[in-house]
């Protein structure tokens, strides 16, 4: 018989409520007495057959003989329980507490149990690597605001979150860095291990200056590009108006501007950001025209890359008629490229920036809450590999230490400097992000991929949120009073270096007060796209830039080009490159990196918190809006000269979960 003892997890539990199947209208078919269902991830046993064993508790605390369960590797396992085991519980009884336990040497990743009879169904979500001890869990909670609770369940969900603020605890910060969880709780844990396109065509130098210009609207950083609207600007870039006149369809600068054609990928912020030891990083200024000549809306080409901010006799301006010299200033503008993508889009502004609101969302709302219960999914598996990153990624010695010019300091660096100026009604709200880059205009700027597409899953998502939260908030009394939202927006603006920390980010809407439900609407469609759809454009497209080293690297040798005077050759672009080991850690990183291990957007299986039937129907119109969008976006890449398929709603995951 199993033990009596409860774990942390029997607290944070609430009342029954509807199985998965029943949420799905798929009520299971019972032959005989009660049906179990396991959901599992990674199952190992190093002797005997994988196996766990339930016993399931009703209400008056009597208990079924012990079932034995053979857990499949991710997937679900189903056991019908006879009744000679269930007699003393009866066929009509509700299922308030089930123990378990991973049989001898078995090592079992399980995500929920579901218990259904032809009267009863309950879930009990897990979400833990299971070994041989005991656990108890009960029911996922009833979804509610907390003011609208009894006394009695109001005080069980404050010594809930009571218990979880001691678990998830803020790491006092590196300053200037996100906010991050002091020690990853064992419920984050992963339920498994995570164990090129090559687009270099030297022939065609001229298709190669598009798909250099391409990287700038469909690439790893899509989100550097603006609109030039100061001819003064130019200035800082050392090359006259009658020397870019060949190359910008022979307009004169003015003109070119005047028509929209003009951008800018300027990377002024890596300027004194100090690389590791014995390596250089370019802050460089590239100038790219959309040439309405060529393809049928015109297409965006590079026109004058200069690697350092300052003109000077040894930072000359190279342009598409310098040969290899030009080749070479492409791979160092993409080295620095590379840098920026990694410190700040990738790392700083997805799985950082993130870190700390789904620490926060465990510390202020209770599971029984329909905040909480809608962003659980999209923090699937973000504590846990970031914690693995620290291990391995972003260490001393570690792999971004090694493979990038910048080094582990140099990326720390350029993350600091590029928080102080992130907002979430700004950098955080696509809509609003691409006006401030004056690149909205689908005319002027043509072939942007990425503006296009996760502008229409940004709009999906905003609906779903519009609809999910008017659900429950039907008047500003109800936002207002819920104190446990308006503790999870004051620690969401709360400083990082505070007495209890916080995520400290600014441009919150109210600004640490809930005041509106447009203001909750905004805050969480922009956690749930820089979740899903932001991470998916920085993260999966990794190995098809970085797996052809000379394409994107995160690496270079020596000194950028200082003169033009030097005919350089392939030799010069070969003596750049890395070692044969730094090259293929690099290949295998990204590739690991750009493999999509959990469910697609919308799909909540893995994390069922959802359960109100109202809000299930919400849920289905959400998932049924990304699929229509999906079978669009795949009808445009059919037409397109460089596909996109990274924010794809069937290609991005709910989360940050790799």
């Amino acid at each position: 018989m199993m033990s009596e003892e409860t774990t942390r997890m029997s607290k944070r539990r609430g009342q029954s409520i509807q199985s998965w199947d029943e949420q799905k209208n798929k009520r299971p078919k019972v032959e005989e007495g009660f049906v179990i269902k396991v959901y599992s991830g990674n199952v190992s046993s190093l002797i005997f057959k994988a196996s766990l064993s339930l016993i399931l508790h009703d209400e008056g605390d009597y208990t079924s003989d012990e079932i034995t369960v053979y857990p499949d590797p991710f997937d679900c396992s189903e056991v019908v329980v006879p009744m000679t085991k269930m007699e003393k519980i009866g066929s009509d009884a509700r299922i308030v507490k089930v123990e378990f336990c991973a049989g001898i040497s078995t090592k079992c990743y399980v995500k929920r149990i579901e218990v259904n009879s032809k009267t009863t169904s309950a879930n009990f979500s897990v979400f833990r690597m299971v070994e041989h001890h005991h656990w108890d869990i009960v029911p996922d909670p009833n979804t509610s605001l907390p003011q609208k609770d009894d006394l009695a369940t109001k005080e069980k969900r404050r010594e809930a979150l009571k218990d979880t603020r001691e678990e998830y605890k803020f790491k006092q910060p590196d300053t200037g860095l996100p906010a991050q969880v002091d020690k990853m709780p064992c419920e984050e844990e992963f339920s498994f291990k995570y164990g090129g396109l090559t687009r270099w065509d030297l022939s065609e130098e001229k298709e190669m200056d598009f798909i250099f210009a391409n990287q700038r609207i469909n690439g790893l950083n899509p989100s550097v590009i603006q609109l030039c609207t100061d001819p003064e600007y130019i200035k800082k870039i050392a090359v006259s108006g009658e020397t870019l006149k060949p190359f910008i369809g022979g307009l004169t600068i003015e003109q070119a501007i005047a028509q929209k054609c003009l951008y800018v990928c300027d990377l002024k912020i890596l300027e004194d950001v100090k690389p590791k030891a014995g390596f250089t990083l370019c802050a460089p200024i590239g100038l790219f025209f959309v040439d309405k000549k060529e393809g049928k809306d015109g297409r965006l080409k590079p026109v004058a890359i200069q690697l350092f901010q300052e003109p000077a006799t040894d930072n000359p301006v190279f342009l598409p008629e310098d040969g290899w010299n030009w080749t070479l200033a492409k791979m160092w503008f993409n080295n620095a490229d590379a840098a920026y993508h990694q410190s700040i889009t990738h790392l700083g502004f997805t799985h950082l920036l993130m870190e700390g609101v789904a620490v926060t969302t465990h510390r202020q709302l209770s599971q029984h809450h329909p905040i909480f219960k809608m962003l659980a999914p999209h923090f699937l598996f973000l504590i846990a590999i970031d914690s693995k990153a620290r291990e391995t990624l972003i260490n001393p010695g570690g792999i971004i230490d090694t493979i990038m010019n910048a080094g582990l300091e140099g990326s720390f660096e350029i993350i600091r400097k590029r928080l102080t100026k992130w907002r979430m009604d700004v950098d955080g709200t696509l809509p609003v992000e691409l006006v401030k880059r004056g690149v909205e205009d689908t005319t002027a700027l043509p072939n942007y991929h990425f503006r296009d597409d996760a502008l229409r899953v940004y709009d999906v998502i905003k609906t779903y949120a519009t609809d999910y939260v008017k659900l429950y908030y039907k008047n500003s009394g109800d936002l207002q009073g819920d104190w446990e939202i308006q503790a999870w927006a004051k620690e969401l603006t709360a400083k990082r270096d505070s007495e209890c920390g916080g995520c400290g980010l600014q441009g919150v809407p109210g600004n640490g007060q809930v005041k509106s439900v447009d203001d909750l609407i905004t805050i969480l469609t922009s956690i749930i796209y820089t979740c899903s759809v932001g991470h998916a454009a920085a993260n999966f497209a990794q190995y098809d830039e970085y797996g052809f080293h000379p394409n994107f690297p995160g690496l270079l040798k020596g000194q950028p080009p200082k003169d033009k005077k030097r005919a350089r050759s392939e030799v010069d672009i070969v003596q750049a490159l890395p070692n044969v080991g730094i090259i293929l850690e690099t290949m295998v990183i990204t590739r690991v990196l750009s493999d999509k291990e959990t469910k697609s957007l919308g799909d909540f299986e893995e994390v069922p918190t959802i359960t109100d039937g109202r809000a299930l129907h919400i849920v289905k119109r959400f998932r049924d809006a990304l699929a229509n969008l999906s079978d669009d976006i795949e009808t445009d890449n059919s037409n397109r000269k460089y596909p996109y398929t990274h924010v794809d709603p069937k290609s991005v995951p709910n989360a940050i979960s790799i």
